[in-house]
Parts: structure tokens; C-alpha cells; sequence
């Protein structure tokens, strides 16, 4: 059984824009006048910090030390259980990948996109841990379809704020 470390607690987070719906049904995407950062206990929404109707892609980042007593042969993974609905995730300026919370449409078009995996998610960080580490997540909330900016629906989370509403943590096997 591995061992488990949640990355808890406060997060910075940094809005990077904002979707404004058109009469077309699509949205618009904007950078300016954005809301301010802070911080954020995760795992959660950001509908406390932004608002509930905000909509758009946030960027949340976390430090953490390198694990200790780690022995030639371990590996270290990082598990992001749940998004909603879309982020990119990188590890010390390194790409890792893009998750999806499955329950969208866009995360069962996306599924043969090497880099898209649905929530729970895992990554070997292994070979680029530091003795310090930056984790960096941008969450875009709806996803958007690629072609057309068309939001892809979110069975089960309608109308609801996101963010990175499941545990992110660190296991070492």
C-alpha cells in the first residue's frame, strides 16, 4: 500500500481569464478585468473566492518539499482525483499532462489525446522532483470545445461554481 501525502490546505490562485456568454451560446474569452488572487483551502470551488457564477480558467499553485526517506527504487505519483472540468498540470515548470472529471462530453472526446486522462489521474513525478517543488494546475470551468467555444456540458455540476473539488496528494510506492 503506498504512502499518502494530501496537498491540503491553502493554494494560491490566480484567475487567467474569463468567459462572458454571447447570444450565440458560445463564450468569449477575456483577459482583462479579472478578479483579484489570494488563497483557497482545496480540495473546493472557487465560488467562495470568485463567486458562483464565475466561469473561466484559474491557475492554482502549491509548494511542497521532496518527500524523505526515499530509497533507490521508489517512485513518487501525483494523484489529482477530481476537477471540474479541465486542467493543465505541471510540476517545476515541466508539462505533466491535461485531466478531465470524465463526466463531460469534451473528456470522452478528448480520451485519445495521449496527454487528457479522466479523473483519477496519475503521474510519475519521480524523475523531476526537487528539494523544493512548485505545483502548478489551471483549471478552465466549463471546458470549451475546441472548434467553436461551445461549453461542454457538466452532468452533475450545473450551474456550480469550479476548481479542484477532489484531493490532490502525493503517493510514494
Amino acid at each position: 500500500m503506498p504512502h499518502s501525502i494530501r496537498l491540503r490546505g491553502p493554494w494560491e490562485y490566480q484567475p487567467l481569464a474569463r468567459f462572458r456568454p454571447l447570444a450565440s451560446g458560445q463564450l468569449r474569452v477575456m483577459h482583462e478585468s479579472l478578479p483579484a488572487g489570494g488563497t483557497l483551502n482545496l480540495p473546493g470551488d472557487w465560488g467562495d473566492a470568485l463567486g458562483r457564477d464565475f466561469e473561466g480558467i484559474v491557475r492554482f499553485t502549491r509548494c511542497f518539499h521532496c518527500p524523505t526517506g526515499l530509497e533507490a527504487d521508489s517512485r513518487v505519483w501525483l494523484v489529482v482525483e477530481d476537477v471540474d472540468s479541465h486542467a493543465r498540470i505541471e510540476l517545476n515548470d515541466h508539462y505533466l499532462g491535461e485531466v478531465a472529471s470524465g463526466r463531460s462530453s469534451v473528456a470522452r472526446d478528448q480520451a485519445d489525446d495521449a496527454h487528457v486522462q479522466f479523473c483519477p489521474a496519475r503521474f510519475d513525478i519521480t524523475p523531476i522532483l526537487r528539494p523544493q517543488n512548485r505545483l502548478s494546475i489551471s483549471v478552465t470551468s466549463p471546458s470549451l470545445a475546441t472548434h467553436d467555444s461551445q461549453p461542454v456540458s457538466r452532468p452533475g455540476r450545473e450551474g456550480q461554481p469550479g476548481g479542484l473539488i477532489g484531493l490532490i496528494r502525493l503517493e510514494i510506492e
